[in-house]
């Protein structure tokens, strides 16, 4: 299990540093903490779904780890501390989407760190 630790470099055009990764010989896992209000003032919930940025960002760390990670969220209650865990099913699918937006991110850009 590592925590906090940074990778990237210039071939993948992109750096990150994930919150939990962990690997073992059967399982390889990167999770992401977002904190938010998972309830309203008066008790009705107010987090209803993750938002697609968190899930493409799953997905740059699963490939710039070697890909093939499972992606999780962990979502956490600023207040009670209350704490959901989300795993998304289809990982290949936010790396490859991830893949997509980096592109056209550069070509929008005119910049492509991996060519300087």
């Amino acid at each position: 299990i590592t925590c906090e630790k940074a990778l990237g470099s210039k071939i993948l055009g992109y750096a990150g540093t994930p919150d939990i990764t962990a690997s073992t010989s059967l399982r390889k896992i990167v999770m992401d903490l977002k904190t938010t209000q998972l309830y309203e003032f008066d008790g009705k919930p107010k987090f209803k779904t993750p938002y697609d940025t968190w899930m493409l960002q799953l997905g740059a760390y699963s490939l710039a780890l070697g890909g093939g990670y499972e992606i999780w969220q962990i979502v956490a209650d600023r207040t009670s501390g209350e704490c959901r865990f989300i795993q998304y099913e289809d990982g290949q699918k936010w790396e490859n989407a991830w893949c997509n937006l980096l592109e056209l991110w550069f070509t929008i850009k005119g910049y492509d760190p991996r060519r300087m």
